[in-house]
Formats: structure tokens, sequence, C-alpha cells
């Protein structure tokens, strides 16, 4: 099983931060996931599980810590996964090739290229069938 999101900023749903941890929070609280015995046997759903569905090769490899293997990983201030899952985790710690990345989220005018681009959506009125562009997302000051 894989969980997915498209809800992010968009015109549908405002809300959203390409966020796996939120994505994984919702599965789990949506569906009831925390039974089965807790919550982290479907961590593989955000991660591992689409990369397999989607061909990718290394997907056997994510979610997990290898001697010599890359070490591309978030640590957050949890202590186990209903800690992890009750509140928001902004504050983290990103690991990508053994290299402290970052532990601050970007701001909002950093993601707002991730979002700008039109979409096309499909209109139905008196006046028939009409394309009319859309805009995703935040909307830029300028």
């Amino acid at each position: 099983m894989a969980a997915a999101s498209d809800n992010v900023r968009d015109h549908w749903h405002r809300y959203g931060d390409y966020d796996l941890l939120e994505v994984f929070g919702w599965a789990v609280k949506l569906a009831h996931l925390d039974t089965a015995p807790d919550a982290g046997c479907w961590a593989p759903m955000v991660g591992a599980a689409p990369a397999s569905a989607l061909g990718e090769p290394q997907a056997a490899a994510l979610g997990r810590l290898s001697v010599g293997g890359p070490a591309n990983i978030i640590i957050f201030d949890a202590r186990k996964y209903d800690e992890l899952l009750s509140r928001p985790q902004t504050e983290r710690v990103v690991v990508r090739g053994r290299q402290v990345v970052s532990g601050k989220l970007p701001a909002y005018s950093e993601l707002d290229a991730l979002v700008a681009t039109p979409t096309e959506l499909v209109l139905e009125g008196q006046m028939g069938d009409h394309v009319k562009p859309v805009s995703r997302g935040a909307v830029v000051a300028k």
C-alpha cells in the first residue's frame, strides 16, 4: 500500500507543503493504521512502497540504514510514533549523503516557483465549455 497527496497549495486545495510526514500522519489517522501493531509498520507507504510501484531501482534500500549505504534521513524530536504524529514536526534535522543539509523548513517564498505554474481548468457554464488558466498555489506578491 502507498500513500501520497497532490494537495499542495493549488487551486483545489490551498494547504499542504510537500511534506511526506504530513501525508503519512493523515494516512495513519484517517485509516486508523496505528493498531498494527503501531504506526511504524506503515512508514514504508510513503517511501519504499510508492518508489517500488514506480519502478525505482533502489526502492528496497529506502527507509533502511546500512553500513556504507547512503545516509539520507530526517531526524525528528520524538521518541515514538504517537509523539511524532501528535503535533507538527517543524524542527528537524535533514541528512543527505551523510551531510546535514538543513534543520529549518524553507520560507514560503522559496517554494513559490513550485506552485506558480498555471493549470488549465475546463469550466462549464452558460456560455458553453471553455478553458481558463487557473493560478495554482500561493499568489506571489509583485
